[in-house]
């Protein structure tokens, strides 16, 4: 085959990384800072992920940032905020739109990072003219990245009225207030509200619209909503909706109304018992929430070391459990069986693979309390048996580890979430504990810096309930920090970053990760998370990690696609211990048979205990091949099946080695059946201008390299009587020598 010239390879060279640059390499909308999007007044939802960094570093070491442009209305003071749902350490800088683009350090108009709070979010503050536009770079800490809102605020907007009569004209989003030295010019309709301003509201479509003053109002605020048509001031019978508490602990109020497009309504914003201060009202309209009881986790906080026993400690996370549905969630007390199940696990990330260290028993629920946590507009349940729709209830480290009611996983079907307690050990008396037992126990050895130098850390809550329409958003982790050392006390900080719908399994870099769901509708789901690293020197690392979230059947076996001709090392297990009743901790065995390479435990049919992949647990994988990665299909073995038996996921497993067999003769660089000049000839210019289809044929001097020294070789034996080329020589034949050269497909014979 005919090779193309130096300057022709070059420029197609040149040409595939202008194409790769501009297709691979593509940017995310508004990723240029000439590219900025105009926002209002109010709140723009912003994605960062993917983005690049196109600004300065004013602070926060400042990337992956998007860009937004703001144009005030009005000469005022304006608060930039990413407080409200941003979901990680967000970063912003703020410069005016007329300096160039993009801009310079010294033209920053402001910047944070974490006014918020720990970690962020940031919050800016600004005077600016009527007219005057600037440009909001949203970015991250350490080019952190994800997803949130952004809030513009005109902090001297109308403050409300002391009168009834005179009450203010608002709309949706954010208007500030405050109460200080107020008159009271209304009912005391519910709360003891006083001290208040008044405002008019009119709803701009058909919905139900939730006034809340739960973001950053300092007092305890109290709001009562009145029909437009009422007299003014109203009467306490006018009342349409009023709340203290809505946001937790004695406030602020949230209330929630349906009105019609065009329907306007008077806010009297005051304080129980007359109280005043300072706030915001928030207007926005809620979707409606769907049918059924959805469990939704709220937050994850509070990681607390509770016991020890030698070298292993017990843990425990509080949660918030948040009701997304429409529909009261069961909360009942055992013996009744109808209340959630709340569990934790901790997860390290090191060295590129992420394991599951710890995890507990299923604590019962036992009460639920009716708050807004979740800001999804509670409707309290009259008593606390059950949790009422868009209500959230709270539970403590200490009350999540307690012993008494923490019962196996296994006494639970995490796909149906039946559970009988007369047959639970939780129906007996309580046995004495020691302190970790029954507790998500973690060990010393796995926490240690010095063991695991900057790995991370994550903490997972997952909560399961018979009445619980998707299971997918009842998991949530997020990244906690660790610090201690062993044989103390360990602390963990769980306000390192917003927490993460879904299983831990996603805090996995770089993996890619695939759902295998049982097809009867019978059983739950699993994950399989794979990543294949290139060692270098011809050697790639496999790893593999199976998350069972809800499949009730548990898996039992792994087999993978692997050539038996592929030579395996490094095989790696690892599973967190769980001392359950009736299963050991014991690693799984490995096998090779054929083209297959399979781990596996006891089956369920043998008497004695095994260690199939449980619900909420993750277990790891792995091996180093000396081929590179291609498409493959992973059988994943039911332990106890109740539908599918087996599952299968895609995943990438080890290619086969590329056959050597094909017979050649050495040095017959022109394959014409003969060694002579031409061949020297050939081999010289096939060095720089092709690509030989037989690299077994080049290497005249069987070294296992394409080089200068082939076609020296071949002129050496002609002109100087050296040795003959090494077999096959003369003949066509095999290459009697392992290396990495080979013929790719045809014959290197004529």
């Amino acid at each position: 085959m005919r090779g193309l010239t130096p300057r022709g390879v070059s420029w197609i060279v040149l040409l595939f990384v202008w194409v790769a640059g501009s297709t691979a390499g593509a940017q995310v909308a508004l990723d240029d800072c000439s590219a900025a999007a105009s926002i209002p007044l109010g709140v723009t939802a912003f994605d960062t992920t993917a983005a690049t960094t196109d600004g300065p570093d004013p602070c926060a070491q400042l990337g992956s940032d998007v860009w937004f442009a703001f144009t005030a209305p009005l000469d005022s003071t304006y608060r930039f905020s990413l407080c409200n749902l941003t979901n990680y350490d967000a970063a912003m800088a703020i410069y005016d739109a007329s300096v160039l683009c993009p801009p310079l350090v010294i033209d920053a108009l402001g910047c944070d990072d974490d006014a918020c709070g720990s970690a962020g979010p940031p919050i800016i503050e600004l005077a600016l003219s009527g007219g005057q536009t600037v440009r909001l770079q949203v970015g991250g800490f350490q080019a952190a990245s994800g997803t949130g809102e952004i809030e513009v605020v005109d902090l001297g907007a109308p403050a409300g009225a002391e009168l009834c009569s005179g009450a203010v004209v608002i709309t949706t989003g954010v208007t500030p207030f405050d109460t200080t030295g107020s008159s009271t010019d209304g009912p005391p309709a519910c709360a003891q509200i006083g001290s208040d301003h008044w405002f008019l509201f009119t709803a701009p479509t058909d919905d139900t619209w939730r006034f809340s003053l739960c973001a950053t109002t300092n007092y305890d605020a109290a709001m009562a909503i009145y029909p437009a048509s009422a007299p003014c001031p109203p009467t306490a019978t006018d009342l349409i909706g009023c709340d203290d508490d809505a946001c937790g602990g004695g406030g602020p109020p949230i209330v929630l109304l349906t009105l019609i497009a065009g329907e306007t309504v008077r806010l009297q914003v005051g304080g129980w018992q007359a109280a005043a201060g300072v706030g915001e009202i928030f207007i926005e309209d809620v979707p409606p929430l769907p049918a059924g009881a959805d469990i939704l986790i709220g937050d994850l906080f509070s990681l607390n070391q509770l016991g020890r026993e030698g070298s292993e400690i017990a843990a425990s996370m509080a949660s918030t459990t948040c009701n997304a549905g429409a529909d009261p969630l069961d909360w009942f007390t055992n013996p009744n069986p109808n209340h959630p199940f709340i569990t934790q696990a901790t997860y390290r990330l090191s060295g590129g693979r992420l394991e599951q260290i710890g995890m507990s028993w299923a604590k019962h629920g036992f009460g639920a309390a009716q708050t807004n946590a979740c800001s999804l507009g509670c409707t309290p349940f009259p008593n606390n048996t059950r949790l009422g729709s868009g209500c959230s209830d709270i539970y403590g480290a200490s009350t999540n580890g307690l012993q008494s009611i923490l019962g196996p996983r296994s006494e639970i079907n995490p796909w149906t979430g039946v559970y009988d307690y007369t047959t639970s050990i939780l129906s007996s008396p309580s046995p004495a504990f020691n302190g970790i037992e029954r507790r998500m126990i973690l060990n010393d050895s796995d926490l240690d810096a010095t063991q695991w130098p900057g790995a991370t850390y994550f903490g997972e809550i997952y909560v399961l309930a018979h009445d619980d329409q998707d299971h997918l958003n009842s998991v949530a982790w997020e990244p906690i920090g660790v610090t201690g050392t062993p044989g103390g006390v360990w602390s963990f900080d769980t306000g390192v970053a917003a927490h993460t719908q879904g299983p831990a399994i996603g805090a996995w870099p770089g993996a890619t990760i695939v759902e295998a769901l049982d097809s009867t509708g019978t059983d739950g789901r699993v994950y399989l998370g794979t990543q294949v690293t290139d060692l270098g020197g011809g050697q790639w690392r496999y790893d593999y990690a199976i998350h069972n979230l809800d499949l009730h059947g548990g898996i039992g076996q792994l087999t993978l696609p692997v050539p038996a001709d592929v030579a395996l090392t490094d095989l790696y297990f690892h599973a967190a211990e769980q001392q359950e009743f009736g299963y050991d901790d014991q690693p799984w065995s490995f096998d090779r048979i054929g083209d297959t390479a399979t781990w596996q435990t006891d089956s369920a049919a043998t008497a004695t205990p095994q260690n199939p992949i449980r619900w909420g647990a993750l277990y790891n994988f792995g091996f180093t091949a000396d081929t590179p990665p291609i498409a493959a299909l992973a059988s994943l073995g039911v332990h106890e099946p109740g539908g599918d038996a087996t599952l299968t996921a895609a995943t990438e497993g080890p290619e086969a080695p590329i056959s050597t067999d094909f017979d050649f003769r050495r040095g017959d660089a022109n394959m014409d059946g003969a060694l002579d000049i031409s061949d020297a000839i050939a081999a010289l210019t096939c060095l720089f201008a092709c690509l030989p289809t037989c690299l077994d044929v080049q290497d005249s001097n069987d070294d296992g390299l394409w080089n200068i020294a082939d076609p020296i070789y071949i002129l050496a034996y002609l002109f100087q009587r050296a040795p003959a080329p090494p077999a096959p020589f003369g003949v066509c034949g095999p290459d009697p020598t392992a290396d990495a050269l080979d013929c790719t497909g045809i014959s290197g014979c004529l």
